[in-house]
């Protein structure tokens, strides 16, 4: 998690930028008549960092309640395993150490997917992006120092790396990947 002065110094740029922050917590509901039968119910609240919104086209607005509620659960489970923002997620975890025994399946299928999505496009799609945003929070920050990149080894193209840092094997229950580049 970031520090406080940090934070505090990022929104007071993003304010300078003309953006408001909004505190706004509380979750609305939404019911909207779409013939005599249906309506649409929606749902909105806090979540990732942002406002999410669920709507649900139905005939009975208590099952559009429950679903939509299961869908948020289901945002949160998964915010919960992939969150780069949350130290303790196991995506936070498998680019601080490198390495996850036991990944959540989801996890796994997601680097998995990636590798395929990597050999299948010849290098231009690539899951390693943290030195990338790395770069970019360093120059945001006003911490990247002149000279050479900080970050050389991991500055090569990605697509180098591949084969040798990044693997996942969903049935041995691994996921690995150079040290921050996930």
């Amino acid at each position: 998690m970031q520090g406080t002065p940090d934070l505090a110094r990022r929104l007071a740029a993003l304010t300078a930028m003309g953006f408001e922050r909004v505190e706004d917590v509380s979750v609305a509901r939404e019911v909207v008549p779409i013939d005599r039968r249906s309506c649409r119910v929606a749902h909105s609240r806090p979540a990732m960092g942002t406002r999410a919104s669920v709507s649900a086209l139905v005939r009975s607005q208590d099952r559009a309640d429950d679903a939509i509620g299961r869908a948020f659960e289901e945002m949160d489970r998964l915010v919960g395993i992939f969150s780069h923002y949350d130290d303790r997620s196991a995506a936070s975890q498998l680019n601080l150490l490198g390495r996850l025994d036991g990944p959540p399946p989801e996890l796994a299928q997601v680097v998995f997917d990636a590798i395929g999505y990597h050999r299948l496009t010849r290098g231009g799609f690539d899951i390693s992006v943290a030195p990338v945003l790395e770069l970019f929070r360093a120059r945001w920050d006003g911490t990247l120092p002149a000279g050479p990149c900080p970050m050389t080894p991991r500055c090569v193209p990605p697509s180098s790396w591949w084969g040798r840092g990044i693997s996942t094997s969903p049935v041995v229950g691994s996921a690995s990947v150079g040290k921050g580049c996930a």
